[in-house]
């Protein structure tokens, strides 16, 4: 009796002990499981991003709005010679040019054309320093080609170019094509081809009245978590064009220099959080270079680094 009862102890004590393994195996799995998870994090219920003066004149509708802020670029990298071309815009017959560092930014949103067969239109918002601003201004009354009085202002047909990168890549001897100016408040607002008068015409509109672009709930949370509080940013760039991974319907840009350290900030848009944590794998096969990814509801955010050497090459894909 006494054997079989040892037995029987045995027997329990072999289950309870197979049954404590198999219990710790499922909790290790259920912990890795849970452990390979992303973290959501959660946007504030109320939020908003530091808005720039130059965003009253985007018009709705673009499909990608980007600024390179040269002020920045200066103070940040005291190197004038950064850029292979300094000429921003060339107008015909003119003698004032436009140079990098004759600006203090500029700022392009584009839209599509309706002949598929074309590129996409451009309007140009261009802070010149003050006194480029005035020689313009007296050339501009002086030398320009038609006049069409719109409102308070008078837009002016100039033959002239520019290209959203020049200074950032080598150009050729520029083609000139008829363009579309106006000055207001201290703005230069440019547009090129046969729908740049209507584009700046859009543009003076949309500065009159609070512009909806940036009000639109997907390009305010995208900034918002792109942008830093201190607006110490080269460029920063909004667009709706595909990218290629499936899913993200827009793609928002940074980049930072500090103390040699070029910073790149990407925000992909979702249309919800479980198709941006599906999103993931391929956001981070994407950026392999990528030191940090966090999940915000619906938006992915990635941070890059890369030596400073790299900037003018990473300021080309911006």
């Amino acid at each position: 009796m006494r054997g079989k009862a040892q037995k029987k102890t045995d027997g329990i004590m072999s289950y309870s002990f197979f049954l404590t393994i198999l219990i710790l195996a499922i909790a290790a799995v259920t912990i890795n499981y849970l452990a390979s998870l992303p973290i959501i994090h959660h946007l504030p219920s109320t939020y908003d991003f530091k808005r720039a003066d130059w965003m009253k004149y985007v018009p709705q509708g673009a499909e990608e709005v980007s600024i390179y802020n040269f002020s920045q670029i200066s103070m940040k990298t005291m190197n004038e010679s950064l850029f292979p071309n300094d000429a921003l815009l060339v107008i015909h017959n003119f003698k004032t040019e436009l140079k990098v560092f004759d600006v203090e930014f500029i700022a392009t949103s584009l839209y599509r054309n309706p002949d598929p067969n074309s590129e996409d239109i451009a309007l140009n918002i261009i802070r010149p320093k003050h006194h480029i601003y005035l020689a313009l201004e007296g050339e501009i009354e002086e030398k320009g080609e038609m006049r069409f009085p719109y409102k308070n202002h008078t837009v002016v047909q100039v033959t002239g170019h520019v290209v959203n990168k020049l200074p950032i890549v080598t150009q050729t001897t520029p083609e000139y094509v008829k363009a579309y100016i106006v000055m207001d408040e201290g703005y230069l607002l440019y547009s090129e081809g046969m729908r740049g008068l209507d584009l700046v015409k859009q543009s003076i509109d949309h500065a009159e009245e609070p512009s909806q672009f940036f009000e639109q709930q997907q390009v305010r949370a995208s900034l918002y978590l792109l942008l830093s509080e201190e607006g110490d940013e080269l460029g920063f760039s909004y667009s709706t064009f595909p990218y290629t991974v499936s899913g993200v319907s827009s793609t928002s840009t940074s980049i930072h220099y500090e103390e040699g350290l070029v910073i790149v900030r990407y925000v992909f848009a979702f249309a919800s959080t479980d198709e941006a944590s599906q999103g993931l794998d391929g956001i981070k096969k994407a950026n392999l270079e990528a030191v940090e990814f966090q999940i915000y509801d619906n938006y992915i955010v990635v941070t890059t680094e890369y030596d400073g050497h790299l900037l003018l090459r990473e300021l080309r894909s911006l």
